[in-house]
């Protein structure tokens, strides 16, 4: 108790920290916000429909290990969205898995296998996205010096960022040789390291396995390419509602940006590293950079929206499951004990109904 306690507190802390920092380069809060409210009605669209491909991506994950209707997959997905988004330190993530490994017979090895695989092409997509058009950014126009350190500083994290996440990804793929080339000859050396790496390349290549069907294949790549899409396409449409230069390109360096600065530990609410991505991704990515009051306006509109979508759509869906906060919470408690993988699923004529 007393670990989690102060790793959270550390969260907190190193998250004000990035919010400190994030406002070093854009003030916080706006006089007001410049865009007028049919702008942001069309942005708060493209946001919920990117929420709703992100979920949509994971049931095509999970369902050849659950044939359940998808609402019941989207639900689950929305809720657990929702808690990666107000609890810090990404301690969200352990909802789904969790919720999926009580309402339905999925594993939680499965369930989490899924999760691993969502993660690490988007880390892979993000890390590569920063590394190619980042660089291009900071070439094509003068920065201030403490930019150009951070970007340098940025690559570095999306390099070592890109090379773990296809390098899970290869281990996975082929666990037989990397059982006899590393895990047998470091585990008596690291032990707990090496144990927990081991789980981490099973829940993966377990995740992995689903993507072997071609169909599947086919869905996940096209939701995927769909959910970075819509998601710079967002970023676009409220920079030009802010008349900002902002090509689509550009955009998607922006999400690059943000998307490594949400790697860095966060108070409540991801505030901290949001604010820091935007700011230093508007910088980076704007040409010529922002006023301090359009910059504002715009950092202010984007975190709103976005936080205000997602916990809308994981308060509806908490209503539709009919579940309080203390039960998903339970759940996420309860997915830190042990959890035996039960083998291959039965197919859906076989199943019980899911309960509760």
């Amino acid at each position: 108790m007393h670990s989690r306690v102060f790793a959270v507190a550390l969260s907190t802390g190193l998250g004000l920290a990035a919010l400190a920092a994030a406002w070093h380069l854009v003030p916080p809060f706006p006089s007001r916000l410049h865009p007028c409210g049919s702008a942001l009605a069309v942005y708060a669209g493209i946001v919920a429909t990117y929420h709703v491909v992100r979920a949509w991506r994971w049931h095509v994950l999970v369902r050849p290990n659950d044939h359940a209707p998808a609402t019941s997959h989207l639900t689950i997905a929305w809720i657990g969205f929702a808690w990666i988004a107000l609890l810090p330190m990404r301690l969200g993530e352990f909802v789904r898995p969790a919720l999926l490994a009580r309402r339905r017979q999925v594993s939680f090895v499965a369930a989490t296998g899924s999760i691993l695989v969502e993660r690490l092409v988007d880390a892979a997509i993000i890390s590569g996205l920063f590394l190619i058009l980042a660089g291009t950014a900071l070439a094509d126009h003068g920065r201030r010096p403490e930019i150009g350190t951070l970007v340098r500083g940025s690559a570095l994290i999306a390099a070592t960022l890109f090379v773990v996440s296809v390098g899970l990804v290869v281990a996975a793929l082929a666990r037989g040789r990397v059982e006899t080339w590393a895990f047998d000859p470091l585990a008596p050396r690291l032990p707990r390291l090496v144990a927990r790496l081991r789980t981490v390349v099973e829940e993966l290549a377990r995740g992995l396995s689903v993507l072997t069907d071609p169909g599947t294949r086919r869905r996940f790549v096209a939701a995927t390419g769909a959910y970075w899409a819509l998601n710079a396409a967002g970023m676009w449409q409220l920079a030009t509602a802010h008349g900002l230069d902002l090509p689509y390109a550009q955009s998607l360096t922006l999400i690059a940006v943000l998307g490594l600065t949400l790697l860095l530990p966060a108070a409540p609410a991801q505030a901290g590293p949001f604010q820091l991505g935007l700011a230093l991704g508007l910088q980076l990515a704007a040409n010529p950079a922002p006023p301090d009051e359009i910059a504002s306006s715009y950092l202010a509109s984007c975190y709103a929206v976005q936080l205000g979508v997602i916990v809308a759509f994981g308060a509806a869906s908490h209503v539709w499951l009919g579940l309080g906060w203390r039960s998903v919470l339970g759940a996420r408690e309860a997915s830190r004990q042990p959890h035996a993988d039960p083998g291959p699923q039965p197919r859906a004529s076989q199943r019980r109904p899911p309960q509760g």
